[in-house]
């Protein structure tokens, strides 16, 4: 259920309807219109809105469903919200969910915590078992939804108490701690900007900042410029020039300006304008135009192209900045920007462009939006890059791990471990006794450590998937080391 997809950035829709109101909408298609939707400020309160619109003995349905389109083994923010609105609306039914939850458990913190260390083991797994058949896991915290929800249903109140006592005793029983609370809130805000009617959506965005809710103005400009695209002009100035209020009162200006969203919507509409307007600003003074060129990067002619990697050198020997061009470029069409990257054979513009494909071009990172740029770097050859090249590039390719990890910890793992071993990044004999759980000096960062990692939590939560890949390797003495870390993967480590 839960897995990298092959979704390509430039399928996402950045909402400016709610879906479930447009004609012949479904259940499963308005699901996956929310899931196209790139930025979860946005995404998350539309998702909780939908859920207290279909019937209550559809919600187990949705759960599945929006399980399957996180694509995260770890979809802790999900679960939360879910529980939440569940929880409200169908406590009984609810309830029988979480305490099935509660089975699946397994981590206290992230699953890069979980260390060569003899002192980090997994502590509130409740099920081995059912953790292995399962296709996630979770985080403690984020069952709390739960209570939440309760103590917003229309229960009496004694059913009410009864339900988040036998909730609370549940919990100490499995955790002994108090319910630390996370993840994304129930609350709609943003959804205001839906409703506006369309001809008063000028007039409201530009006066907007007195609401000071700022996902409900960018989804009212969004449906400002898909109504009035000769307006582009001035939408873009206002969301440059916009300011909201500070927790003290004051006012600050949006760092980001326009979205990245409302620029995907201007270039379906107007490609050509856009072009025009982004061709003359500098990226290096204007976050605007970096990501507005990363956009247009491959629909651009190779003139054009050329003239906007041309970027001036820096006098500063330390200055990086040539690969950032490439990383947004990389984000949405990794395959053109990773070929391009490795023709400059310059080892920042590779690893620039490598963690872009990886992070993909939307700033929350959704996990179901990283997927296809995972699966090009599956296929990228680090291991041919020239020697010293290759060494620098692999040296700080640790983010691409570090998201791999949170949507596929089997993949992560495999992936990782290819790559240390065909790019020679670390001594074979140290290696082999660093999975056996022996103190050797790798690092405790960047890809032996990600791997360890990857590797540790996946013989923890699917013993017998890791168990038949170990058997396919070629490679006996690898074999050995790797049995030995599936076999202790919970934290019994020798003495060194």
């Amino acid at each position: 259920m839960a897995a990298r997809n092959n979704l390509k950035p430039s399928d996402f829709e950045p909402l400016t309807s709610l879906p479930w109101k447009e004609p012949n909408a479904t259940f499963d298609g308005t699901l996956e219109a929310i899931y196209r939707e790139p930025n979860l400020k946005i995404r998350y309160p539309v998702l909780a809105e939908y859920l207290w619109t279909i019937p209550a003995d559809q919600l187990s349905r949705a759960f599945d469903k929006c399980i399957a389109l996180e694509c995260s083994q770890t979809p802790d923010e999900l679960v939360g919200l879910f529980l939440e609105v569940w929880a409200a609306r169908d406590p009984q039914a609810c309830w029988k969910r979480t305490m099935g939850l509660f089975r699946v458990v397994g981590f206290d913190a992230d699953w890069m915590y979980y260390k060569a260390e003899k002192d980090r083991g997994m502590p509130h797994i409740q099920d081995a078992s059912a953790l292995q058949k399962s296709p996630f896991w979770l985080d403690s915290w984020a069952l709390s939804g739960f209570p939440l929800g309760v103590d917003d249903s229309t229960l009496p109140k004694k059913q009410r108490v009864a339900f988040m006592r036998e909730f609370v005793d549940k919990w100490f029983d499995a955790f002994g701690s108090w319910p630390r609370t996370g993840g994304p809130s129930t609350d709609t805000e943003g959804i205001g900007g839906f409703q506006i009617p369309t001809a008063q959506l000028r007039e409201w965005v530009t006066t907007a900042h007195s609401i000071n809710d700022q996902y409900a103005v960018e989804v009212a400009r969004r449906r400002w410029l898909e109504a009035e695209p000769s307006a582009i002009p001035e939408i873009i100035q206002h969301a440059r020039e916009m300011k909201w209020e500070t927790s003290d009162g004051g006012l600050e200006q949006s760092p980001a300006g326009p979205s990245i969203e409302l620029l995907m919507l201007w270039v379906k509409i107007d490609q050509a304008g856009m072009i025009r307007w982004a061709d003359p600003l500098d990226v290096r003074k204007d976050p605007v135009a970096l990501k507005a060129k990363g956009l247009l990067m491959s629909r651009v002619d190779a003139a054009t192209r050329k003239r906007w990697l041309a970027v001036p050198k820096s006098t500063d020997p330390n200055d990086d900045f040539p690969g950032a061009l490439y990383g947004q470029w990389a984000a949405w069409d990794p395959t053109a920007a990773l070929d391009a990257a490795v023709a400059t054979g310059n080892a920042d513009i590779i690893e620039d462009a490598g963690i872009g494909a990886a992070l993909g071009p939307f700033p929350d990172e959704p996990l179901n939006g990283s997927g296809y740029g995972l699966g090009v770097l599956k296929n990228f050859d680090l291991a041919g890059l020239p020697p010293k090249v290759r060494h620098d590039v692999t040296y700080g390719w640790e983010p691409v791990m570090e998201q791999w990890g949170c949507i596929d910890i089997g993949e992560a793992a495999r992936y990782g471990l290819d790559v240390i071993l065909r790019t020679q990044y670390a001594r074979r004999d140290l290696l082999l006794r660093y999975f056996r759980g022996e103190k050797v000096l790798l690092g405790d960062d960047g890809m032996n450590d990600r791997t360890f990692c990857a590797l540790r939590t996946w013989a923890v939560f699917h013993p017998k998937e890791m168990t038949a890949w170990i058997e396919t390797l070629n490679d006996p003495e690898m074999q050995k080391s790797l049995m030995w870390l599936l076999k202790h993967a919970q934290g019994t480590w020798p003495s060194n």
